[in-house]
């Protein structure tokens, strides 16, 4: 039994270029320093923000949270790239919190980079990068392939492989069907196999 769907070998998260479409942002509408918005935003263009949006943002592109910006409501969106502050959870298909970004709220996407700070659990279908000196708590993380170069604090769930690098520190559970471990990566908890967590699930259910 698989967690997902099976892999698109074609998706390549490297052209998740965050610091790329902050320094150029694509044409849209952009939400100045100097603005707040109080309620929900919707969008068929690429959003960027750099004031303080208070409320559900839903968005058919590109969503940009600029360094010092703040948002409080969900976002929807088909990219979210967090360089300021969200206090809300986000689904995407990608999303990539950045080296200033924090975000405190779960997420849902295909594929997730984080270079920041996370606070929330973390439903990345495809694959999720914990960049070094990424610091992620989660009470777990779910996905098929994970590659892991920062901290993470909370239970790793990959139906696929866990690729833990020098840098990288677990305190939590690992399961996975396989495991690379680079000499240096710090785990503080179990490896278990996939289908152990499986049968968990079904007994709880």
């Amino acid at each position: 039994m698989a967690l997902f769907g099976k892999k698109n070998n074609n998706r390549n998260t490297a052209n998740l270029n965050s610091e790329n479409i902050i320094k150029n942002p694509t044409v849209g509408s952009k939400i100045s320093r100097c603005m707040v918005i109080d309620g929900p935003i919707r969008s068929c263009e690429p959003i960027t923000i750099d004031g303080k949006v208070n409320g559900q943002i839903e968005c058919d592109d590109c969503v940009v949270i600029s360094h010092g910006a703040f948002v409080s409501g969900k976002i929807f969106a088909k990219e979210v790239i967090v360089d300021g502050i969200v206090e809300a959870p986000i689904e995407a298909d990608s999303v990539v919190v950045s080296k200033n970004g924090l975000l405190t709220g779960y997420i849902i996407a295909t594929d997730v980079v984080i270079e920041g700070k996370s606070d929330g659990d973390i439903l990345a279908k495809e694959t999720l990068i914990v960049k070094n000196g990424a610091d992620v708590t989660t009470v777990e993380v779910k996905t098929q392939i994970a590659t892991i170069e920062g901290e993470i604090s909370g239970t790793i769930i990959a139906s696929e492989i866990v690729d833990l690098k020098s840098s990288a520190t677990v305190d939590g559970d690992i399961y996975t069907d396989d495991i690379q471990r680079t000499k240096g990566a710090t785990l503080l908890g179990s490896i278990n196999r996939y289908n152990e967590y499986i049968e968990l699930e079904a007994s709880n259910s």
